[in-house]
């Protein structure tokens, strides 16, 4: 048997979060035991990014979406240009490879058709030909384009999961009953709202840090020309909104209207800790 806090420490490390703040301790102190088939049925579940990208699970259906319709598309092409597959084609199963053969094979019905002495022959062979590489190009593009859609889905995923992993450390001023899912999308919101007043974004670094970068995709700055930290903006977004439960009220106030932020302590909301308890032990 596994204990949970431990579980949840493993999770964030996976996702290449800070283990080492305060805020989080609270969360790794959770002592209550779960099942080792739980635990590794989570960790297997839950991918990371490196991960994905190597899971062969995966790589299937992205290749059964970005590539559907296409090798049937190239089929009719063929057809149309009344071209004889090669064996290369036939026995290719890689649908790039498969593009620049057709297109090969198109070029080649050209140049024949040109040297046959039928200039109308040649030249509405050629307008096909063009016609149809157009088509063959848009094919391509039209898979990376997928492909790439697919990435940045992924990644902003990864991204609002770090996020509302340290958005569930903090002491909101919400009722203990309130849904724990509710209480992070509210928060979530909020720190989005200040983000897009701004014109920041927060994403990943290469190394899967989390970053705010302006317009442009450079670093950004706050108004008294200090790098935002993304934990020190996400505590100002919350304060800003009046979502934080503090001891000193005036303190709130002060903080949001000034703009600036001191780190604040995590209040360990124990609704929110038994909440994340009951969700961890049905996953199973």
């Amino acid at each position: 048997m596994a204990k949970i806090g431990a579980l949840i420490e493993k999770l964030l490390k996976k996702a290449g979060i800070d283990t080492s703040t305060e805020e989080l301790k609270p969360l790794f102190a959770l002592d209550a035991e779960i099942a080792d088939d739980t635990v590794s049925k989570v960790d297997k579940t839950l991918l990371t990014l490196d991960a994905a990208k190597n899971n062969s699970e995966i790589i299937k259906a992205i290749k059964a979406t970005t590539l559907s319709g296409a090798d049937s598309k190239l089929d009719e092409l063929i057809a149309e240009l009344g071209l004889q597959p090669s064996e290369d084609f036939l026995s290719n199963k890689n649908t790039y490879e498969k593009i620049a053969i057709v297109t090969k094979l198109a070029n080649e019905a050209g140049k024949k058709a040109g040297g046959s002495g039928n200039k109308q022959t040649a030249d509405e062979f050629a307008k096909k030909e063009a016609d149809y590489n157009k088509q063959l190009k848009d094919l391509k593009d039209s898979l990376v384009a997928k492909e790439n859609e697919f990435k940045n889905t992924r990644e902003n995923d990864l991204t609002t999961f770090e996020l509302k992993t340290i958005l569930s450390g903090k002491n909101y001023i919400f009722p203990a009953e309130m849904d724990t899912n509710l209480k992070l999308s509210t928060a979530l919101g909020a720190v989005q709202q200040e983000l897009s007043k701004k014109g920041f974004t927060i994403k990943r670094t290469e190394s899967g840090q989390l970053t705010i970068v302006n317009k442009e995709g450079q670093p950004a700055y706050s108004d008294n020309h200090e790098a935002l930290e993304p934990n020190t903006f996400i505590d100002g977004a919350l304060a800003q909104n009046k979502l934080l439960k503090i001891n000193d009220a005036t303190q709130q106030q002060s903080t949001a209207s000034s703009g600036t932020v001191t780190t604040l302590a995590a209040g360990g909301n124990s609704k929110i800790v038994a909440e994340l308890e009951a969700q961890l032990a049905t996953m199973g």
